[in-house]
């Protein structure tokens, strides 16, 4: 099935006093982070333009417009992911195998599994290289914890760090999910470097202590 189409930003043409415009996006980040507009209490027929109440009622559309984008576009990505969740399980997964899918979470496992492409260690050795610079002893961290002992338990790990990132961010596997694999690997080495390199540290004050 076709791609999700990537989201565009809601944006308005602002007119400046020279006469010239432009258009301007309003994200998501402006949104979340800006403080909520109250509507005006004058009538908007009763105000006349370039005056602060016109003003007023201009920015406050332009956050209602906002919103309204966004929870469209929220709906969109969400009836999208139902579709691709029921493809996946409808022409992928055997008729013995569906009967298994029980609750939300084995749904959940499906959806991760099929929509939510995982972080390699490729792509964290490439930002810690790159844009944090970090190493221990002259090797690249990741290569580093590769080499601690594992003791004989078995984890898919990448995995587990990023479930702590997804519940760190508040954000439900769908909107997880959509963030880019790259982004979500530089979010990791921000949230994880400093633990790393304790560990690392940790164990090498271990094996001199022998």
């Amino acid at each position: 099935m076709a791609p999700a189409e990537l989201p565009e930003p809601f944006s308005y043409r602002m007119t400046f006093l020279n006469g010239d415009s432009a258009d301007v996006a309003y994200t998501r980040e402006d949104m979340e982070n800006g403080r909520s507009i109250p509507m005006p209490q004058k009538r908007k027929a009763d105000c006349v333009p370039l005056d602060p109440e016109w003003d007023a009622w201009l920015a406050y559309d332009t956050q209602k417009a906002a919103e309204l984008h966004y929870a469209r576009q929220d709906a969109e990505q969400e009836g999208w992911l139902d579709k691709a969740v029921r493809h996946v399980i409808n022409k992928c997964i055997s008729q013995e195998d569906r009967r298994r899918i029980l609750l939300e979470d084995d749904v959940d496992a499906i959806m991760e599994a099929a929509l939510v492409p995982e972080v390699t260690h490729e792509m964290l050795r490439d930002v810690i290289s790159r844009k944090y610079r970090a190493s221990f002893d002259g090797e690249n961290v990741v290569d580093a914890l590769e080499a601690l002992p594992s003791g004989s338990g078995e984890v898919r790990i990448i995995r587990l760090w990023e479930r702590e990132l997804q519940m760190k961010l508040g954000k439900s596997l769908e909107e997880y999910g959509m963030l880019p694999a790259s982004e979500r690997a530089d979010m990791l080495v921000a949230m994880k470097l400093p633990e790393w390199m304790s560990a690392l540290e940790s164990e090498k004050m271990r094996r001199e202590r022998r």
